[in-house]
């Protein structure tokens, strides 16, 4: 329920501290973890199991894959909730489904979610990868430079959301330049 904001120089380190929270990197020191539960050695599948988000500074080399479409990226980092029945292949329709909810929630300006990722604006790609990881109901919401690049409207949009989940129960931790 609070926001943490880490701001500092950029290259002085906030990126690494982001993406060893995420599982990018391993600790050669330290400890790191959730509700008391160590995450340290952990892979991203389970600490984002246990209830932690990311969304990554680059968002597009990092934050989303832009040749896959919207709908796919909207369940990156998920695809076992979105299989059929039989396990084996994807359900479409509740992809296309979540993929719509998230761009009429977050205000992604798109003609469909059948696009490619990589055809969207800095600041609907960062409304997409948001709303992707707010999705998850997460405990903990690691952001890094939310904001950069991005319109007033944008940011402002972008600030709702990360008030929302903080009143929501959820810790952020806030990195910035």
């Amino acid at each position: 329920g609070e926001i943490l904001g880490v701001a500092g120089v950029s290259g002085n380190g906030q990126s690494e501290l982001a993406e060893a929270l995420a599982g990018l990197y391993h600790l050669k020191k330290g400890r790191i973890a959730i509700s008391g539960k160590d995450i340290t050695r952990m892979p991203t599948s389970e600490r984002y199991s246990l209830g932690m988000a990311y969304v990554p500074g680059d968002r597009r080399d990092i934050g989303c894959v832009q040749s896959l479409e919207i709908a796919k990226n909207s369940i990156l980092g998920r695809l076992d909730e979105f299989v059929k029945s039989n396990k084996v292949f994807l359900d479409e329709k509740k992809i296309d489904s979540h993929a719509r909810e998230i761009v009429s929630i977050y205000d992604v300006r798109t003609p469909n979610v059948k696009i490619q990722t990589g055809k969207l604006s800095g600041g609907n790609l960062q409304k997409l990868i948001l709303g992707r990881e707010l999705s998850r109901n997460p405990l903990i919401l690691v952001v890094e430079q939310p904001t950069r690049g991005l319109d007033v409207g944008a940011i402002e949009f972008i600030h709702s959301r990360l008030l929302d989940a903080r009143k929501g129960g959820a810790g952020v931790l806030l990195i910035s330049a």
